[in-house]
């Protein structure tokens, strides 16, 4: 019966997702894997009350923090630092159980956001304004070769210059690095 009740939250969840995953920015929780089970990773969050715990076997994405390689299911072990974007839909259990979209493995800044391009706006022949969400980031050519290629739906992973908050992040400067998910990896 446990079994059953948890397929029927699975299958809710995934749904939930894949509803929100155009139209509902992000969560993002950043803290260590304290334990994987079939294919269920909790994670204690560096922040108090940010616990969770994500069905991973749905993850289209796994990204070494590091090298921005991009890792398998099975790359996800406890005792991992991990920064982990999943849609806002949760159950009610303690820790609430929601579907991972991108989980980012191991140490490192954890300024990161998960952009999925609502509008792409070139500022000039060498960089782009990308607007997500609720914010706007500016990538700039030698962040990312080709930027201006980027256009409405594709997914990056963008690490933010610590003296940058997501608002001012149009700027010039404001993105350190980025990764293109959907059409690189």
């Amino acid at each position: 019966m446990k079994k059953i009740i948890g397929l029927v939250a699975l299958l809710l969840l995934c749904i939930a997702g894949t509803a929100f995953a155009a139209g509902v920015p992000m969560v993002q929780t950043t803290g260590t894997i304290v334990k994987v089970e079939d294919d269920k990773a909790t994670i204690k969050a560096t922040e108090p009350g940010k616990d969770v715990a994500l069905y991973i076997g749905r993850a289209p994405y796994f990204i070494d923090k590091q090298s921005g390689k991009r890792l398998g299911m099975e790359d996800v072990k406890a005792g991992l630092q991990v920064t982990a974007f999943y849609a806002p839909k949760l159950t009610k259990s303690i820790p609430p159980l929601g579907v991972a979209s991108l989980m980012v493995l191991g140490p490192g800044d954890d300024r990161m956001a998960y952009v999925r391009v609502s509008r792409a706006v070139p500022a000039d022949n060498k960089s782009v304004h990308l607007y997500y969400d609720d914010a706007a980031v500016r990538v700039t050519e030698n962040i990312l070769a080709n930027c201006n290629d980027i256009r409405l739906g594709d997914q990056l992973l963008v690490w933010i210059n610590a003296s940058y908050t997501l608002q001012e992040g149009t700027k010039e400067g404001a993105v350190e690095k980025a990764l293109m998910l959907n059409r690189t990896l």
